[in-house]
Order: C-alpha cells, then sequence, then structure tokens
C-alpha cells in the first residue's frame, strides 16, 4: 500500500499498489462513505445481523482491497452517515450475486448521529437486484430538510457481493 507515488520505486501507485500497473481506485474526496471500498475489512459498517464477511473478490483485482460478501440471509450492512439537510446525493456502487438472488439497499432519514430518532419525511428511494455479475448501479437520495443523517441498509439474500459504494452528491466512488 501506498500513499503517493513517490513512495515507490516505480513510481506507479494508484494508491493501492506498487510493484505492477493496477487500476486500483482511491475513494474520492466527495464520497462521505467510511471504508466503501472494502479495505482489508468491514471497518465503518455495522453488522447487525452478523450475515456478512470480508471477501478478497475486489471488482477492480486489487490486492490490498476486497468486497462484503453476504454469507446468509437477513440484514447485511449498515452505516450512518452525516448528510446535508434538503439536499440530493448519489448513492452507487458494484454488485453481484451469483445465485441471482435479490438485494435491496434502503435508506433512512435521522435527526442525530446515531440514526435512532428518525426524521420526519420519506425516503421513497431504493436500490433492488439481481446481477450475476459484477455491475454498477446508482439511484438518486434525497434528504429531507428535516434530517442531518442517512442510514444506508443493505437487506440481501446469501451469496450478495458487493464494493466500491458511493454516496456524494456527482456519484463518485
Amino acid at each position: 500500500m501506498c500513499a503517493t507515488s513517490d513512495e515507490c520505486g516505480s513510481a506507479i501507485c494508484g494508491g493501492r499498489c506498487c510493484s505492477a500497473p493496477c487500476t486500483c481506485p482511491q475513494q474520492s474526496a466527495g464520497n462521505l462513505l467510511t471504508n466503501p471500498g472494502f479495505d482489508t475489512n468491514l471497518t465503518g459498517w455495522s453488522n447487525p445481523a452478523i450475515a456478512s464477511q470480508w471477501s478478497s473478490q475486489d471488482v477492480d483485482g486489487c490486492p490490498f482491497s476486497g468486497a462484503f460478501q453476504v454469507i446468509s440471509s437477513g440484514l447485511g450492512l449498515t452505516q450512518c452517515v452525516a448528510v446535508t439537510p434538503g439536499t440530493n446525493y448519489d448513492f452507487a456502487g458494484w454488485f453481484r450475486n451469483p445465485t441471482g438472488a435479490v438485494y435491496i439497499v434502503s435508506f433512512y432519514a435521522f435527526s442525530d448521529a446515531t440514526c435512532f430518532t428518525q426524521a420526519p419525511g420519506l425516503l421513497g428511494e431504493s436500490l433492488i437486484g439481481s446481477e450475476t455479475d459484477w455491475t454498477f448501479r446508482l439511484v438518486g437520495v434525497s434528504v429531507p430538510s428535516t434530517a442531518n443523517h442517512l442510514q444506508i441498509l443493505i437487506d440481501t439474500n446469501s451469496g450478495l457481493f458487493v464494493d466500491k459504494l458511493s454516496l456524494s452528491r456527482n456519484g463518485g466512488f
């Protein structure tokens, strides 16, 4: 792993590797999620149902990154994210389930930093899919003016892989 190209003798970095050219993207400054590329673990995400684990099956094949893998049906991962009230965001990511089972990503508005007190106003957006190959998905999320935090909930069936998630104003990782 490297932080800047000058740390590598080859000057090939990209934030992930030094020994050979690679296409391992770094998270952009505009991405509000913690550990959206699941680099080596699931840090920053809560796992209420203990139905998921870290996997080395990274969408880009990056040697120092991985993906979130669902190992049994139920609630997968959640993350509570600070957002600007009344703002539109894009949620995006890569999804794959070799079994073709359905997954749902839902968004809930909250008025506190622990995502305990639900804010008035509805978020009707969700992301539903069942792709068997890595597929990029994107959905717009409108935060109510009463909310300052957003909870992302990935509700899944067994076999799902998720990688390179983003919550930003421009959909970029």
